[in-house]
């Protein structure tokens, strides 16, 4: 789509003020420059600005956007644009954006009058096709550019590609947001490069050889208001199914059926919490197929050919896993020519849909001159692809067999593929990185249509753009340290939240971060990891993270939904919680876990940030900031704190995770000051959330100068399967012993207070029409 014959009437001009219709694409204001070059500017919210600069006037629908990996239609922002003979103003209630008539150079300024950022863009430049050259200021500091490396989190002082490549690079992201309250996107897909600050530490240098400058400036208060504004261009992370965010085990290559069965009974039989099993490459008829035409290993996974395997389902060993509470993925590799099936999604007519489009009649009538296309048909160099077929249409088969999610691997779409012509006419410098991204988009967007609105459990390494509205992501194949744990806090600064790696269970440490993780994943490619097999002192301690885990799910699973609205990770850095604490950015083996536990990893210090601290495993009280070193149980594999005030809501003691089945939920309190928590549930299934179909509860804590008040209302919302019964145990963490406990006002006699612990327990207490508001005087410290 081009804008050319328009945007060349408004040049006329030179600029024309156009004021927000109703329209849902905000229409370009366009500046002819002195150098003759053009830039057009949207204002698409009114704290975002979109800049786009050409040398012809010439404005092409971005890739991005055609194939629906950024948002294109914005409610009308009301801006007011002044021009004068230097330059053009575009003032709105948020920011105000003022740029050059002469040469572009730009200056961003918040609702106060603050410059929040300025800049020059560039045309054909001395670096290539495209550049922007942003100004730091002394001690700014910046943040994002998603998994492109793994050494550090605050990303000035260092130069990269933004393309994705095996290893350290699985998935960047042409995104930075800085301590400044700017964001900066720059929509390509094409190889470029960022320069933060490494060759001249007062410039941020972005640059590419081809492909054209369009970037959008985001205008915030603080890193969550520049992600959630960031996720309203590229999309909102999307909501694994709730059995996700339990534990993953994936099978060694060779096992067979009956050995996933066993893996299957022990984890029941033990009472070892797990949702997910896996398969790698040996199911496979074929070792590592890369076709449409891959198959069951006849020996390994012999399926009964003969009938329907949807219809008989059951009665094959996915069936039986099924009943024990397991859903089941298989490893999948994908070096598909994607490009022919984006096309077919990016375009709406069914003439256009038809796989025949691209193929242009003559408009005139042909003389037939009968050729003969015996043995002469077309020769295709791309062997593998089939451009009329979908990637995802080939899985269908394993889904209707009860297969519920993919584990793709990035071999071989992450390779290059320098001579590669893809079927939508791109090369391979502009293809490379928007293929990560659309192959997560075509097997969510496949995988929904076809179950009509389950959610889908395709999970990626490799990644783009947009990548967190359609996949969850593994660190790849990087073991389960420090560097896949920096690559997880870059990626929750980047707006992509369902992040896990593969966990080390040989280890304390690696246990202990394994389970602290959006997701959990044990990979038992080549060795064996089943945790009875582990020597007695690591099994003891596999089951007793995993219960803590499970119990914590409707914790997780609320911060994850929190993260769905506002694109805010659940494993946070401490540089995005604690942006003021100067020590933050070196803290790179701690992370909080939601709101308010923080998590340390491969370390024995810790630093606190300023306020109250409770470590989890003792009880111990700190007061932040302060550096500790900490002496980890012999029973764990790393420190957890609690933040003061914290909520916590817990589910009782599961095997696996059926929300429809959970009618306790159990409160753990820390109070401190006035605090709040929303519970978050659903069918934990569909995409009801998306229209509504969701509960919360939304409770409350209040510690007074002699009581401590908290107030649980009843669950305000409906979903499909949400249980008719709900009863809350409180467990409260208190050095005072309670004087009294009243409910509603009337007195209670049944709570206990351990004065050991320090922990008072109010049993359950049955949800109400009205709020349950639960009162506790304080007598003495202990």
């Amino acid at each position: 789509m081009k804008y050319g014959l328009f945007y060349s009437l408004l040049l006329l001009l030179c600029i024309i003020p156009i004021y927000p219709t109703h329209a849902a694409v905000p229409e370009p204001f366009l500046i002819k420059l002195a150098t003759g070059d053009v830039i057009a500017v949207q204002v698409v919210s009114p704290d975002i600005f979109r800049i786009r600069l050409d040398k012809n006037g010439w404005f092409n629908l971005s890739s991005m956007e055609k194939y629906r990996l950024l948002r294109y239609e914005w409610p009308p922002a009301s801006v007011k644009i002044f021009k004068e003979d230097e330059s053009t103003r575009f003032v709105t209630t948020k920011a105000t954006l003022e740029i050059s008539n002469k040469e572009g150079s730009f200056i961003v300024k918040d609702a106060a009058g603050k410059k929040v950022t300025s800049g020059t863009p560039m045309a054909d430049n001395r670096w290539g096709t495209f550049g922007v050259i942003l100004n730091l200021t002394k001690n700014e500091r910046l943040y994002g550019l998603g998994d492109v490396n793994r050494d550090v989190i605050q990303r000035r002082g260092m130069a990269t590609q933004i393309w994705a490549a095996y290893g350290p690079a699985y998935a960047p992201s042409p995104f930075i947001m800085s301590t400044q309250n700017y964001g900066l996107f720059v929509n390509t897909t094409w190889r470029h490069y960022w320069d933060v600050g490494k060759s001249n530490q007062n410039e941020m240098i972005i640059w590419g050889p081809k492909g054209d400058l369009d970037f959008y400036l985001i205008v915030g208060n603080g890193f969550p208001s520049i992600l959630d504004r960031y996720t309203d261009i590229t999309g909102k992370p999307t909501m694994m199914p709730m059995k996700s965010y339990g534990l993953m085990y994936i099978e060694h290559y060779k096992v067979t059926e009956y050995d996933v069965l066993r893996t299957a009974d022990q984890f029941r039989a033990q009472h070892i919490p797990c949702d997910w099993l896996g398969l790698e490459p040996g199911w496979m008829a074929k070792d590592y197929d890369l076709t449409t035409e891959k198959n069951w290993h006849p020996d390994r996974f012999f399926m009964p050919f003969w009938g329907d395997l949807k219809e008989h389902r059951q009665e094959t060993f996915i069936g039986a896993l099924n009943r024990m509470g397991f859903d089941l993925e298989l490893w999948i590799a994908c070096n598909w020519d994607i490009s022919w099936e984006a096309e077919r999604r990016a375009l709406t007519s069914e003439e256009e849909k038809s796989p025949s489009y691209a193929v242009k009649s003559a408009p005139f009538e042909l003389d037939n001159l009968n050729f003969d296309v015996r043995g002469h048909t077309p020769w295709r160099l791309d062997t593998l692809t089939k451009p009329e077929e979908a990637w995802f249409e080939h899985l269908k088969k394993f889904v209707d067999q009860g297969i519920m999610g993919f584990k793709q691997d990035p071999a071989f779409g992450i390779n290059e593929h320098p001579d590669r012509y893809y079927g939508n006419g791109m090369i391979d410098e502009e293809m490379h990185n928007l293929y990560q991204s659309l192959l997560a988009q075509q097997y969510h967007e496949g995988f929904r249509e076809y179950t009509q609105g389950l959610r889908s459990m395709g999970f990626v390494c490799a990644g783009y753009t947009g990548l967190q509205r359609w996949a969850p992501t593994w660190a790849g194949d990087s073991g389960g340290g420090v560097g896949p744990l920096i690559s997880m806090l870059n990626h929750g600064m980047s707006g992509h939240i369902n992040t896990t790696c593969d966990m080390e269970v040989i280890t304390p440490a690696g246990l202990h971060f394994g389970f602290f993780q959006t997701w959990a994943m044990i990979n038992g490619w080549a060795e064996i990891r089943h945790p009875w097999r582990l020597e007695k002192r690591l099994y003891e301690m596999f089951v007793d993270y995993d219960r803590l885990r499970y119990r914590l799910i409707p914790y997780i699973y609320s911060t994850a939904f929190n993260g769905h609205l506002t694109g805010m990770p659940v494993m946070r850095s401490m540089p995005l919680m604690f942006p003021d604490d100067p020590q933050s950015d070196a803290q790179l083996n701690q992370y909080m876990f939601g709101d308010y536990l923080l998590v340390s990893a491969f370390t024995n210090r810790v630093h606190l940030p300023r306020g109250r601290w409770i470590d989890y495993w003792n009880g111990n009280i700190y007061e932040g900031p302060q550096d500790i070193d900490i002496v980890i149980p012999e029973n764990r594999g790393g420190a957890l704190f609690v933040k003061a005030g914290a909520i916590i809501p817990q589910w009782p003691a599961v095997d696996f995770i059926d929300p429809s089945s959970i009618n306790e939920i159990i409160v753990e309190i820390f109070p401190e000051g006035k605090t709040s928590f929303t519970l978050y549930e659903d069918d934990g299934k569909t995409y009801g959330y998306e229209s509504g179909a969701f509960a919360q509860t939304t409770m409350t804590c209040e510690e007074k100068a002699e009581t401590v008040d908290i107030v649980i209302p009843m669950r305000s919302g409906e979903y499909q399967g949400k249980p008719d019964q709900r009863s809350f145990v409180l467990k409260i963490h208190t050095k005072w012993t309670p004087a009294f406990v009243r409910i509603n006002g009337q007195l209670q006699q049944e709570w206990q207070y351990d004065d050991d612990q320090k922990i008072l327990t109010i049993p359950a207490i049955d949800e109400k029409p009205e709020n349950i508001a639960i009162s506790f005087g304080l007598l003495s410290s202990k």
